[in-house]
């Protein structure tokens, strides 16, 4: 379809929607929360940290208008937004974005533009691919769905690094087969150009992007594919996995080849209502290779503002987590348990893309390999116990305490777990 064609059937479909009201509304939160960036998660709220949001909705049948905006007067809560210092605070705008959703016939699209997150997968608390805990994106989302098929598009501009521009391009295809089965897979090309713009070739959401990149040399870039999946088992217990490719060798012609593979991967379950009502328990196991995500030219590396765009910790780790909670739904209480099992390698986001296999002593005949995590790694367990209160207007309360314990030099540290949301807000209908 011509691109020149898509302005116009948006604003015919407006047309046709039918507008009972419009509605805005708007509200004020302060937040409260001593967790760091670059922790490990136990909570979802865990993406901001402590300042002032505000939060400007504004709807019109399927046209909706999305603003929020971060204040602090600490430099480390706005790590996602950085900017100057002005009369003594720091900020930046956490969403902004134009929302339109339409049904064609029996295709429901939905047209985002501006700065939004994006998350991509099943896991509890860090995809691998496309996390919410990266920093907010700049750019244009586009989904759609069929019955049981759901595709979705993403082009995205990036912050510009040793005056390279740099743009990600996403896009994914899920699969509901029956009740139980969901599959999903997505790819990704992180690219920069000293020139400026998209790539065409890379903005086509019905290629695979790395055979094409491949086979004909369009442009350079980190490609990264992805395969995920859901499995409902029975009621209330559900399976799920993925898995990543950056680099798979396959073959063994030079000592270029000799290169580890690098992925990630996850496993987990989900089990809710066993034993009690409205009991949950879930746990999974992440492993992400050294040099996955990272690339030999620093202006593609899978990162956004020095945020990984992919999993939160980055990579050369494993981790088990294991959370327990029960929820009391009379009065919106939701004690909890988080335990995690976590093996930090020597190397990271932050290190350097080296290659030791195309070292002199290293030849093809003997290959090359490497442990995993990267020595000498850092054994940690961490456990957080805490109870959460969620008020109606979207305010919570989460107080707790947390265990860290470092195994290579026996440290322990005991820490208060401290998250608020309060809130005050209007909303008006007209």
């Amino acid at each position: 379809m011509n691109k020149l064609l898509i302005i116009p059937i948006i604003f015919v479909s407006f047309l046709k929607a039918s507008v009972n009201y419009s509605k805005t509304e708007l509200s004020i939160f302060a937040l409260l929360n001593n967790n760091r960036y670059g922790d490990i998660k136990h909570h979802n709220n865990d993406i901001l940290n402590s300042g002032i949001l505000s939060d400007f909705k504004f709807k019109y049948g399927n046209f909706k208008i999305i603003n929020q905006m971060f204040l602090s007067t600490d430099s480390n809560s706005t790590k996602k937004g950085g900017g100057k210092k002005i009369k003594g605070f720091f900020g930046y705008t956490n969403l902004g974005y134009l929302e339109f959703q339409t049904d064609i016939g029996l295709l429901k699209n939905q047209w985002v533009y501006g700065r939004y997150y994006l998350k991509n997968g099943f896991s509890k608390m860090g995809d691998l691919l496309v996390g919410k805990d990266s920093r907010p994106f700049d750019g244009f989302y586009w989904k759609i769905n069929y019955k049981n098929i759901e595709g979705n598009f993403n082009a995205i501009q990036l912050e510009e690094i040793n005056n390279y521009k740099r743009y990600l391009t996403v896009h994914s295809l899920k699969l509901k087969l029956g009740n139980r089965l969901t599959l999903l897979f997505s790819e990704s090309s992180l690219y920069s150009t000293d020139k400026g713009g998209f790539n065409w070739q890379l903005l086509n959401p019905v290629i695979f992007w790395v055979p094409e990149r491949e086979n004909y040399p369009i442009i350079q870039a980190n490609g990264l594919m992805y395969f995920g999946l859901n499995f409902i088992l029975i009621p209330g217990f559900s399976l799920y996995s993925e898995f990543l490719i950056d680099d798979w060798q396959i073959n063994k012609k030079s000592k270029g080849d000799l290169e580890p593979n690098e992925f990630g991967l996850i496993f987990g379950l989900d089990i809710k209502d066993w034993l009690f009502k409205d009991f949950n328990f879930w746990a999974e196991y992440t492993k992400i290779t050294n040099r996955t995500y990272q690339s030999y030219y620093v202006e593609e590396v899978y990162t956004h503002r020095n945020f990984p765009i992919g999993h939160y910790l980055g990579n050369d780790f494993d981790l088990i987590q294991i959370n327990i909670s029960k929820k009391i739904v009379s009065g919106g209480i939701k004690p909890y348990l988080s335990i995690v099992f976590h093996r930090d390698g020597y190397n990271g986001m932050d290190t350097p893309f080296d290659e030791p296999w195309l070292a002199d002593d290293v030849s093809l005949s003997e290959g090359f390999s490497e442990p995993f995590p990267t020595k000498p790694f850092v054994k940690k367990i961490e456990s957080e116990l805490a109870i959460d209160y969620n008020f109606k207007n979207g305010s919570m309360i989460s107080l707790g305490l947390r265990h860290k314990n470092n195994k290579n030099n026996n440290k322990t540290i005991l820490e208060i777990v401290t998250r608020i949301k309060f809130g005050i807000g209007t909303s008006i209908k007209y």
